[in-house]
């Protein structure tokens, strides 16, 4: 084996990462390694991903970030995040349901037939549903608020500053309101964005909110309807 494989990590975790005077860094979605079974890009390490699971005032996250141990990224391991608790190692991805019938590039199928629990206990799928190939990036984000966002409304809690002043953050936001402009710091567009904001995820008080209202799609932005 070649001397530069011996230690290969094609996640990105345990501080690999060392860039920008950071001790462990977010990096290039789609960047860390081959895809999944299914197709999906960067679903260990980089940064931790909500899923649709929650605990009590925790949301259940898996597969690990760019500061975690090689035990961490394991598809066994989950961690719960308390919602109102700003980090930067945790990021998302836009799932839809099979039913809607539009057909995005940026998305995959993922089939329960196809998806068995492994000797883990886990992977099994028991209903078919489409994921984003990737995790939604600064660039992606910074659009979304711009659609929606320009007023800066904290009733929205779509923007943090940490997104700003934090290093690992990806957006800056200038203007006052209600006339807000956002727009992607330099190198950090194709990087995932950082969850500062809790409830801009998937479930809050039992309610869908935030971009799940939306489907991101390029530079592009896809409303559907029906899901304020």
């Amino acid at each position: 084996m070649a001397a530069e494989l011996i230690n290969c990590n094609s996640s990105n975790y345990n501080y690999t990462a060392q860039w920008n005077g950071q001790n462990g860094n977010v990096t290039t979605v789609g960047s860390n390694g081959q895809s999944s079974f299914f197709g999906t890009y960067d679903q260990t390490g980089n940064v931790w991903e909500i899923t649709d699971t929650a605990s009590g005032s925790y949301q259940i996250i898996r597969g690990g970030a760019y500061d975690s141990t090689s035990a961490n990224i394991s598809k066994s391991v989950n961690n719960s995040h308390y919602l109102d608790i700003k980090r930067a190692n945790i990021g998302f991805r836009i799932a839809k349901n099979i039913s809607n019938v539009e057909s995005y590039s940026s998305f995959v199928s993922i089939s329960g037939a196809s998806n068995t629990a492994d000797t883990t206990t886990y992977g099994s799928v028991g209903y078919e549903y489409q994921i984003g190939v990737y995790a939604v990036t600064n660039s992606e984000y910074v659009s979304f608020l711009n659609a929606i966002a320009k007023d800066g409304a904290a009733s929205k809690t779509l923007y943090d500053v940490n997104m700003s002043i934090d290093l690992r953050g990806g957006i800056n936001r200038t203007g006052s309101y209600p006339n807000y402009t956002y727009v992607v710091k330099n190198n950090m567009g194709n990087k995932p964005v950082n969850v500062f904001v809790g409830v801009l995820l998937a479930v809050k008080d039992g309610v869908d909110v935030g971009v799940c209202v939306w489907v991101l799609v390029g530079v592009g932005l896809i409303h559907e309807p029906g899901l304020e």
